[in-house]
């Protein structure tokens, strides 16, 4: 209700350049965030997933929780 449309909010950062400045400082930076996201969980399991018959119990809710991480709960420490 109390929400700015999307138009508005897209001519308030094109007039205004600070917002405009910080508002692409920030997309950049959730860019390279979910970047850096995608190669720790490739790189665990990758590594992991080959060797998982030989894993003890820990290491493979380890890999499995991996397997299930989303961007969100790696973004805010939600586990």
């Amino acid at each position: 209700m109390n929400q700015l449309p999307n138009e508005l909010i897209n001519i308030i950062y094109v007039y205004e350049g600070r917002y405009h400045e910080n508002y692409n400082k920030l997309i950049k930076e959730l860019y390279h965030q979910i970047e850096w996201f995608k190669v720790k969980k490739e790189t665990i399991i990758s590594s992991m997933i080959q060797y998982s018959l030989l894993l003890d119990l820990e290491q493979q809710r380890y890999l499995m929780d991996t397997k299930e991480l989303t961007f969100s709960n790696f973004f805010f420490n939600k586990r």
